[in-house]
C-alpha cells in the first residue's frame, strides 16, 4: 500500500495538465495512505482515532504535494536549460543495448545504430530520459521516509538505492523505447521519409511506458520504505521539540527572504527614447513606410509598422553606424534585430556598458538562423545569461506552428495577452540561474536549418536525434541597473502578421519593461536575500536533526519558497498596465470568434475558400496609418483595445464582418454592449443578407434610427457603402463585403496588384480613411487627388462611391499561392 500511494502521487504531480486525473490519481494515493495507516495501528495494537489521524494525513499530503511538485518542477526547469545529449546516458544505455546483443556505439552523447531503415542517430539527453516522473517518486517517498523513520540515518538511508534504482528504470525504459521503435521500423516502407519516432517522445507515452517498470518492482518499493520501523512516531526524545512558535517565526522569515529576492521591482521610469539598430540588418528594413504604393513580398516582409507602432508611444530613431558609448548615451532602449553584420568587441563593450548603467535591451533572433542572425547575437547576449540556439522549433503533432497560452498570473511582458501565435521560433537557451523564461512552449521539436532550400527551414520530418520537450521562446535578464529582453521569432513582429492577437500587445509591454531602470542595489539585495533563505534553511535543518523535523523545515522553506513566488506574480500581474500613446493613433479591431474556422485565429492555416476571407482587407488597413488587430467575443477581450479605446491621442473603431445571419447572432451581443467603447462602428455584410433582415436587425439593435439615415442606406444597398454620423459617433456600412475578400484582394500579402485590385485597394483606404475622418499626418502626405479629397469629404466620397461595385466579376486575380511558411 505505501508504495502504490506513493507511484499514484508521482503520476498526480507530473500530469497537473489534466486535472480531473490528477485529483483522481491523488485521492487514491490518499486512500491508499489511509489503509495502511490503520493496518498499522492495529498491528501495533494501537488505538486509531480518526480525527488525530485525518489531521495528520492532510498534513502528510500537503508536504508530500509541495516535495513531488518542487521535484518534477525542478527537473522540468533543467530539462528547459539542458538540451544537449548526455555521455553518460548514452554509455549506459549502449552498454545496456550491446547486452542485449544490438550492435550500438556512443559518442558524444549520441547512440549510433545500422538498422534496415539506415544508419540512424539517437540524442540521449534529459527531455528522453523522462526525469520528471522518477523525481517525483523519490521526493514524495523522501517524505513519507521523513515522517515514519525514527532516526535521520534511517530516514536517509534507503533514498540513496531508492534515488539508483530509479535512475536505473529510466535508462532501461529509454533502451526498451529505442528497441520497439526499431522494431516498428520493420513495418515502415522503403519510400517512407519519415520514421514514427514521434510517440515514443511524447508525454503520455513516456509515462504509460514508466508505468510496468514501477509496478514490477512494487515488492522492492515496499521493503525500501517500509522496512524496520513501521507507523508513524514522534520525534526521539535526544531531539529537540519543535514549537509552533518557532516555526512560524522561522517560516515568516524564509517567506520574507524569498519575497525580497522573488519579488520584480517595478523600477524607476526612463525617458522612452528607443534605438532601432539598422547597422547590423542588411536585408529587412525598418525606413520604408507601409504604404499604399509598395507591394510584394518585400513590403510584408518588413518591420515599418513595428516602427510606426513604437513610435506612436516612444520616441523612436534608428542608427545606420557601428554601435559607440556615444551613440548610446542618450538612448533608453536599444533594439537588436537580425543582425546580419557581426559586432565587434568594442560594439558588445559599449551595450554591455549601455546595459549596467541602466538601459534596456531588446535582441531579437528569428528561426533557421537566417543570415547568421543568431549567431551574431550570441557574442552581445553570452554576458547577459541566455544565448540563440540555431535551429527552428515545431510542434510535434502540427508543424509550422506553436501556440503559447498565456497562465492565470501573467508577467510584466505578455500583460494583456491570453494567447500568441508563434510561425516556427528560435529557442534560447538560459545559461544563468538569474535568467528568467518569460514564455515557453511545450509540445515541440527543434531542428537546424537547411540552407539548401529558399526558405531555410529543415523538413519537418521526425527523426530520432531530435530534441524535444518544452524550450523557451522569450528570456528576460537584469544587468547592473539595466534589463534584457531577447525574442526569438522576430517574423511574428513583420508587417503581414503584427495585426495577430499578442503582438502589439508584447512590443508594448516590453517597451514599458525595458523603458524602467532598476535601483542601483537592486541585484545586490535580491541574491543576498536568496542566499540568507538558503543559509537559513541549512542552519536550521543543522540545529533540528531528526527526520520530522527535516520534513517540517523543508516543507516550510518550500512552501515560503512557492507563497512568495506566487505572491510576487500576483503583484506583477495587477499592477501593469500599457503605455498611453503620445501622438494620433488609430485602431480598428475586428470582432471574430476565435475559433472560427474563417479565421482560426489559434490554428496555423484556414481552409476556408478565399472568397470568405478577409485577411488582406484587415492588413490593408495598416497601410492607411489604422492599427488593426482582432476582438474575441468568446474569452478574454482585448485588454490593449479597451485601455486604449477612448484615451488621449487614440480613435478607436470596431469592425464586424457578417457572412451570414447566424453569424450575427453571435457578434450581435458585442456590437449592442454600449460598455465597449468605439468611436467608429465598421459594419460589413455579405450579399447573400436581404434588405428586410438587414433593415430588421438594423433597428431593433438601435444602430439606425431616422429616416435620412434609412434613405442614405438603402440607396447604397447591395452592392454599395453608406455613412451614418450622430455627434463624433460614426457607423460605416459595406454591402457585397465579398469584393473586398481575399480572393478579389489577391489572395495573400505578397500580391504585386493588377490595375483593378488597385483600384479595389483605393476604396478600401477611402473607406477606411473616411470612417477615421482626417488622416493622419504621415499618411496625408502621400494621399493624393481622389484619395484626398475622401480625406478632406468622406461622407461625399462614401456616397459617391456607394452605387459603383469594385469592378467586373470577371476581373483579372493572381493564381492562389500554396500554403507555405512564411520564408
Amino acid at each position: 500500500m505505501i508504495a502504490l500511494s506513493i507511484l499514484c502521487k508521482a503520476y498526480a504531480a507530473t500530469l497537473l495538465e489534466h486535472r480531473f486525473a490528477a485529483l483522481a490519481l491523488w485521492a487514491a494515493g490518499m486512500a491508499c495512505d489511509w489503509v495502511w495507516m490503520r493496518r498499522d495501528a492495529a498491528e501495533r495494537g494501537a488505538s486509531f482515532s480518526p480525527g488525530a489521524q485525518g489531521l495528520r494525513l492532510l498534513g502528510f499530503q500537503a508536504a508530500a504535494a509541495l516535495f513531488a511538485l518542487t521535484a518534477a518542477a525542478l527537473v522540468s526547469w533543467t530539462e528547459l536549460r539542458w538540451k544537449t545529449g548526455i555521455p553518460t546516458l548514452a554509455a549506459a544505455a549502449a552498454a545496456i543495448l550491446r547486452a542485449f546483443g544490438v550492435s550500438v556505439s556512443a559518442f558524444r552523447g549520441d547512440l549510433f545504430l545500422n538498422t534496415m531503415a539506415g544508419p540512424l542517430r539517437f540524442h540521449a539527453s534529459l527531455d528522453h530520459l523522462g526525469l520528471a516522473l522518477p523525481a517525483a517518486f523519490l521526493a514524495a517517498a523522501a517524505c513519507l521516509l521523513w515522517w515514519r523513520k525514527p532516526s535521520l540515518g534511517a530516514a536517509l538511508r534507503p533514498l540513496v538505492p531508492a534515488a539508483a534504482l530509479l535512475l536505473l528504470l529510466a535508462i532501461t525504459r529509454y533502451v526498451v523505447s529505442i528497441s520497439l521503435f526499431l522494431g516498428t521500423c520493420d513495418f515502415v516502407d522503403y519510400e517512407t521519409e519519415e520514421l514514427p519516432i514521434s510517440p515514443f517522445y511524447r508525454k503520455p507515452a513516456v509515462w504509460l511506458s514508466f508505468l510496468p517498470f514501477l509496478l514490477a518492482c512494487l515488492p522492492l518499493w515496499q521493503r525500501l520504505l517500509a522496512g524496520g520501523h513501521t507507523g508513524p512516531t514522534p520525534p526521539r526524545k535526544t531531539s529537540r521539540p519543535l514549537k509552533i512558535r518557532t516555526v512560524s517565526l522561522a517560516g515568516a522569515g524564509l517567506f520574507a527572504l524569498c519575497l525580497l529576492a522573488l519579488w520584480p521591482p517595478r523600477g524607476e521610469l526612463k525617458q522612452g527614447r528607443i534605438l532601432i539598430n539598422t547597422y547590423h540588418t542588411l536585408w529587412s528594413r525598418t525606413d520604408r513606410p507601409y504604404d499604399r504604393n509598395w507591394y510584394g513580398a518585400d513590403s510584408g516582409y518588413n518591420y515599418a509598422c513595428l516602427k510606426e507602432w513604437l513610435s506612436r508611444f516612444y520616441e523612436v530613431k534608428e542608427w545606420g553606424r557601428r554601435l559607440t558609448p556615444e551613440a548610446l548615451a542618450d538612448v533608453d532602449v536599444l533594439i537588436v534585430y537580425l543582425p546580419s553584420r557581426a559586432f565587434t568587441a568594442e560594439e558588445v563593450r559599449a551595450v554591455r556598458a549601455f546595459v549596467r548603467r541602466g538601459g534596456g535591451l531588446l535582441v531579437m533572433g528569428d528561426h533557421t538562423n537566417v543570415f547568421g542572425s543568431n549567431s551574431n547575437l550570441n557574442p552581445l547576449c553570452a554576458g547577459f545569461g541566455f544565448e540563440f540556439r540555431n535551429d527552428v522549433l515545431f510542434d510535434l503533432d502540427e508543424d509550422f506552428f506553436q501556440l503559447w497560452d498565456a497562465p492565470p498570473l501573467r508577467n510584466s511582458v505578455v500583460h494583456g495577452i491570453s494567447f500568441f501565435k508563434f510561425r516556427g521560433p528560435a529557442s534560447i537557451r538560459p545559461l544563468s540561474w538569474f535568467a528568467r523564461p518569460v514564455m515557453t512552449i511545450g509540445h515541440s521539436k527543434s531542428f537546424r536549418a537547411t540552407y539548401s532550400v529558399n526558405n531555410f527551414y529543415p523538413p519537418p520530418r521526425d527523426r530520432p536525434a531530435m530534441k524535444t520537450g518544452r524550450f523557451a521562446v522569450s528570456v528576460s535578464a537584469r544587468f547592473g541597473r539595466g534589463r534584457v529582453l531577447a525574442f526569438g521569432d522576430t517574423t511574428v513582429f513583420s508587417n503581414f502578421e503584427i495585426f495577430y492577437p499578442g503582438k502589439c500587445e508584447w512590443l508594448l509591454n516590453a517597451a514599458d519593461w525595458l523603458n524602467h531602470r532598476d535601483g542601483p542595489w537592486t541585484a545586490f539585495l535580491q541574491r543576498a536575500a536568496l542566499l540568507a533563505a538558503a543559509a537559513l534553511l541549512a542552519g536550521l535543518l543543522a540545529t533540528f536533526r531528526s527526520p520530522r523535523a527535516w520534513l517540517i523545515w523543508v516543507g516550510t522553506g518550500l512552501a515560503a519558497f512557492h507563497l512568495a513566488r506566487l505572491a510576487a506574480l500576483v503583484a506583477e500581474d495587477r499592477r501593469e498596465a500599457f503605455p498611453q500613446p503620445i501622438r494620433p493613433t488609430r485602431l480598428l479591431y475586428f470582432a471574430v470568434d476565435p475559433e472560427d474556422p474563417i479565421y482560426r485565429l489559434r490554428a496555423f492555416t484556414s481552409d476556408t475558400p478565399y472568397d470568405q476571407r478577409y485577411d488582406v482587407f484587415i492588413q490593408w488597413a495598416l497601410r492607411t496609418g489604422t492599427f488593426s488587430g482582432f476582438y474575441p467575443i468568446r474569452g478574454e477581450p482585448p485588454e490593449l483595445y479597451r485601455a486604449l479605446a477612448g484615451a488621449k491621442h487614440v480613435v478607436s473603431a470596431l469592425g464586424f464582418i457578417v457572412h451570414n445571419t447566424n453569424e450575427w447572432k453571435r457578434l450581435r451581443p458585442l456590437c449592442t454592449d454600449r460598455s465597449v467603447p468605439r468611436d467608429r462602428m465598421l459594419l460589413m455584410f455579405s450579399r447573400s443578407i436581404g434588405w428586410s433582415w438587414l433593415r430588421r436587425e438594423l433597428e431593433s439593435a438601435g444602430l439606425v434610427t431616422n429616416a435620412v439615415d434609412w434613405a442614405r442606406i438603402r440607396a447604397a444597398w447591395p452592392s454599395g457603402s453608406a455613412m451614418t454620423l450622430s455627434g463624433d459617433k460614426r457607423l460605416l456600412l459595406i454591402f457585397s463585403a465579398e469584393r473586398f475578400s481575399d480572393q478579389k484582394m489577391g489572395f495573400t500579402e505578397k500580391v504585386h496588384p493588377t490595375p483593378a485590385q488597385r483600384a479595389l485597394y483605393e476604396q478600401e483606404f477611402a473607406l477606411i480613411n473616411a470612417l477615421f475622418g482626417a488622416a493622419p499626418s504621415r499618411i496625408s502626405s502621400n494621399l493624393g487627388g481622389r484619395a484626398a479629397a475622401t480625406a478632406r469629404s468622406p461622407d461625399r466620397a462614401v456616397s459617391a462611391r456607394a452605387a459603383r461595385p469594385a469592378g467586373p466579376a470577371t476581373q483579372k486575380t493572381n493564381t492562389p499561392p500554396a500554403r507555405k511558411p512564411s520564408r
